[in-house]
């Protein structure tokens, strides 16, 4: 399995501005009509919330967050937790050392795009001592669990392994991908030990 949550929490505060206006002065005060106008600001969040360990926390409400404003708490008018669409690219090691892990990969990949948001984008790269394209150019990104699936088991494991170039592969396909929210997935068993590119 893979054991990625993406969880994404969103407050709107609203931050009245009160206006007066007054109407012309009358005979009788006690008559008077007051008339007031509101100018309302939405003011959108959004919170991943993990703890010490790096972990998703879940099953927050909103009376576990206060917002302050210049010192100021702000009330929460309204608190959404969203599955937000992301881009997610999974970056496969399909070198020699993986030739008996590549099916458990395929399935855990399967289960991971079935259980993710259906508007979720996603890629693979597959890689060795070459990083290449899972899906077809005319076609990078999917949602479909099959496609995926099928787009990592398609290539042989042989050879060595060189993460340091397909994540380079892969951050040009990520930016284009089409949602806000950008993730990297790198499943591999070994360290780099073929790229032209190097950490730093």
């Amino acid at each position: 399995m893979l054991p990625v949550v993406i969880s994404f929490l969103s407050f709107i505060i609203l931050n009245g501005i009160a206006t007066p206006q007054v109407p012309p002065p009358s005979k009788d005060r006690d008559q008077e009509n007051f008339r007031l106008s509101v100018e309302v600001d939405l003011v959108v969040l959004q919170v991943t919330v993990r703890d010490r360990a790096g972990h998703s926390v879940s099953g927050l409400t909103q009376h576990d967050f206060e917002i302050y404003q210049d010192g100021a708490i702000q009330p929460i008018r309204l608190f959404q937790r969203e599955d937000t669409p992301v881009t997610i690219g999974l970056i496969v090691d399909h070198s020699g050392s993986m030739r008996e892990k590549l099916g458990e990969v395929t399935t855990a990949a399967r289960t991971f795009v079935r259980s993710s948001n259906p508007e979720d984008q996603m890629f693979v790269v597959n890689f060795n001592e070459k990083a290449s394209l899972g899906l077809p150019a005319a076609m990078p990104f999917s949602s479909s669990a099959d496609v995926l699936g099928n787009a990592i088991w398609a290539s042989p494991a042989v050879g060595m392994t060189a993460i340091y170039d397909a994540v380079v592969e892969a951050l040009q396909i990520l930016q284009k991908g089409g949602r806000d929210k950008k993730v990297l997935i790198v499943i591999s068993d070994g360290g780099d030990n073929a790229s032209h590119y190097s950490l730093d």
